[in-house]
């Protein structure tokens, strides 16, 4: 990004900062500032906008933020955002921002979650739901990725419960070659059948199972 792609505004911002040492951030300006803050290696003003974001954020613009810090090497603030964003999934996950992701954003933003499993006892059934949601979105394009996204999930941290009366009834499993073989290195092996696996709708395998 070059100074002169910047919003005028921003501009005005920074250079009374420059010429101050006093600035007025807000959710919607503190991305561009520190972008703009980064290009004239402006280091004070970076760590400024580092700490608003930490302490402005919610719902609406924890994902923004957490691009920006992914995007830079912020590692504490990559960090502390993924934990807010994980905690909140089921609302973050139902927002503009988070259906608009890219494949790889999707795959950096959920896997290696730092979060205690007291803080979040049920993660993988939720990143189930969070990556469903965003392959819902434009089945289409992302249908074809469910496979590498299923990976992203631990099979451990899925109960029966939840195998059983969401993952085999979600018509995105369904018919889908990737997912059935998931399904099957993951949980046909249990000494339990899960409850009501044959009612899923498996395609045509090259194998006999066993």
């Amino acid at each position: 990004m070059e100074l002169d792609q910047f919003d005028p505004a921003i501009d005005d911002i920074v250079m009374r900062y420059f010429y101050s040492g006093k600035i007025d951030l807000s959710p919607d300006t503190v991305v561009d500032i520190f972008k703009m803050a980064n290009l004239l290696k402006m280091q004070k003003l970076q760590n400024l906008c580092v700490a608003f974001m930490q302490n402005s954020v919610d719902l609406k613009n924890c994902i923004q933020f957490w691009k920006l810090a992914d995007s830079h090497w912020l590692g504490e603030l990559r960090t502390f955002l993924q934990s807010f964003i994980s905690k909140s999934l089921h609302e973050v996950m139902e927002g503009p921002d988070f259906l608009q992701l890219g494949l790889e954003d999707i795959i950096r933003l959920l896997c290696n979650i730092e979060v205690k499993s007291s803080e979040l006892p049920r993660r993988y059934e939720l990143i189930f739901l969070a990556l469903m949601r965003w392959i819902s979105h434009n089945v289409t394009k992302r249908h074809a990725h469910i496979g590498e996204l299923l990976e992203l999930i631990t099979p451990q941290g899925i109960s029966e419960k939840f195998l059983d009366e969401v993952v085999l009834r979600n018509t995105l499993m369904q018919d889908n070659l990737p997912a059935v073989e998931w399904l099957i290195g993951n949980f046909y092996g249990l000494d339990v059948e899960p409850p009501n696996f044959r009612v899923f709708r498996m395609p045509p395998l090259d194998f006999n199972i066993v």
